[in-house]
């Protein structure tokens, strides 16, 4: 797949030997997106619990470190799984949704993380706090 080069107010593809991946092109794209998001400090109250408004992650292995440190106010460790994927036009790549449940194993809330990031978010979605893990 070739990508819009970066010149000519992208309207020239560049040769498919110096094309850029679709998921290379998220990376760069969606972590530009979430730079200027916390720089602007601008996440709401739908951050990580809307398809197009999902958490970043840096690939899986990101994605698990991400939900690990996920703990509801009170301090509970959440479990989760990983419902489905869904491609958002307004990000890069596909978004996976996950079902999160309490500690107690009921049903807590749905988080959506994309994970063609090249960092993990440090925001969190508004019904859960961070732990340091």
């Amino acid at each position: 797949m070739a990508v819009p080069s970066s010149d000519d107010n992208n309207s020239r593809l560049l040769p498919e030997s110096e094309a850029l991946t679709e998921s290379e092109y998220a990376r760069i794209h969606n972590t530009a997106l979430l730079d200027e998001m916390e720089q602007k400090n601008s996440f709401n109250s739908s951050y990580g619990l809307a398809p197009q408004e999902p958490v970043f992650t840096c690939g899986m292995e990101g994605c698990l470190c991400y939900l690990n440190s996920l703990r509801t106010p009170a301090g509970g460790k959440i479990s989760w799984e990983k419902v489905k994927s869904i491609y958002c036009p307004s990000v890069a790549g596909i978004v996976d949704i996950y079902s999160i449940f309490a500690p107690e194993g009921g049903y807590y809330a749905t988080v959506y993380i994309n994970i063609y990031c090249k960092r993990n978010s440090k925001a969190v979605p508004s019904p859960f706090i961070k732990s340091d893990i």
